[in-house]
């Protein structure tokens, strides 16, 4: 998005992924951490594998890929080769619950004392999902 509005007076770049971090995650509610959880492995599965298939190294030297992904996203191919590749992981990394709610914290979003990672992510779906869990 930001590539269409470089250099316009009205906007101004505020911030984005931080050079070398992935961006990517799968976030679970209570129906598919403890309800459902074949169908949260299984979902999980699935993005794995759109990760590990797509999204590897770097994607946007694929050019049938890239002629894919701007139809998707009725956007000019120009526009996404002109920006790097997104490095995407399927795993949320330790400390990054920390760094987003120190950063929704900065930002006046958030209030009061940070949860601790043991109590916002469950790694445990990740573990069954690429068979660590067994």
């Amino acid at each position: 998005m930001w590539r269409r509005v470089d250099g316009e007076p009205d906007y101004a770049f505020l911030g984005g992924q931080p050079p070398g971090e992935p961006l990517g995650g799968m976030l679970h509610g209570p129906s598919l951490l403890n309800d459902d959880v074949d169908a949260g492995v299984a979902l999980l599965r699935a993005y794995i594998r759109t990760v590990d298939t797509h999204f590897a190294a770097d994607h946007k030297q694929d050019e049938s890929y890239v002629t894919y992904l701007a139809d998707l996203l009725k956007t000019d191919a120009a526009i996404l080769r002109s920006t790097p590749s997104l490095r995407m992981d399927w795993e949320i990394r330790r400390g990054t619950a920390d760094c987003l709610q120190a950063a929704y914290r900065a930002q006046g979003v958030a209030e009061g004392d940070s949860l601790p990672e043991s109590s916002t992510v469950n790694r445990s779906l990740h573990e069954e999902a690429v068979g660590h869990g067994r």
